[in-house]
């Protein structure tokens, strides 16, 4: 995240107040998940290398380092705070730094077997989020592999979201951004010859989420069929899928 988005983006406190260590995303299980199937397929490495960008608190990886011992891990992230919590894990196979994906590659290029960014490119506008593809593509070995997750349209519209809370309790003095959808056709011509393949894998919550106190995270609600789709305060339907890259 580049350090002008700091006055933007409002959701730090998402992770100081919910313990992410303890309480395991489901995300980050199927992300696991994913990584296990390449490992199996010799598509990555026993000992893998991975940069995490846009890290928070370090909490995904904290489970990643518990599932793949292994691995060697690089978290960054443009807030101090948040770093500092990372820091605080002590996890040995880890070592995190303030930085976002403007510093990048600085002195990575293709040094990564995985670059995981989760949850953070809506946040980007367009000329921001192409610019933050490309960096983290640099940053990947050949024959390594960028997971990008967050809402991707399947329909050949791009949506620019802004938001602002205006409840007595937290109002916002600014403009919020981080929901920002980005379509399937123009990731595709981002990518271009950058990469040999990509793919969108879809991501469905198992179970029901209750709404939560900060109406910007996501709850659940049941559709006619019984499926569950997220949504939240912004009054969107929300599809997370992963962006896999394989480079």
């Amino acid at each position: 995240m580049q350090k002008d988005k700091l006055a933007s983006y409002r959701g730090f406190d998402t992770y100081t107040k919910t313990d992410h260590h303890t309480y395991v995303k489901e995300n980050f299980k199927k992300l696991g998940d994913l990584i296990e199937e390449k490992i199996n397929a010799n598509l990555l490495p026993v000992k893998a290398s991975v940069l995490d960008v846009g890290c928070a608190t370090g909490a995904l990886i904290s489970y990643l380092s518990g599932r793949f011992s292994d691995f060697n891990f690089e978290g960054i992230d443009i807030s101090e705070e948040l770093i500092n919590i990372a820091i605080e894990q002590q996890l040995p196979n880890a070592k995190f730094c303030v930085g976002g994906l403007s510093d990048l590659p600085l002195g990575r290029e293709k040094s990564f077997d995985i670059v995981l960014c989760i949850g953070v490119i809506g946040i980007f506008d367009e000329d921001e989020a192409k610019d933050a593809l490309y960096r983290m593509i640099d940053c990947v070995k050949p024959g390594g592999i960028v997971y990008v997750f967050h809402q991707f349209n399947e329909m050949d519209i791009d949506v620019m979201v802004k938001h602002k809370r205006v409840d007595p309790d937290c109002k916002w003095d600014g403009w919020g951004a981080g929901w920002n959808i980005y379509s399937y056709r123009t990731i595709g011509e981002w990518i271009g010859d950058r990469a040999r393949e990509f793919k969108f894998i879809d991501f469905n919550m198992p179970f029901p989420l209750e709404r939560q106190e900060n109406p910007i995270r996501t709850w659940t609600v049941e559709m006619a069929d019984g499926s569950l789709r997220l949504t939240n305060g912004l009054k969107l339907l929300v599809d997370l899928r992963f962006l896999e890259i394989v480079v």
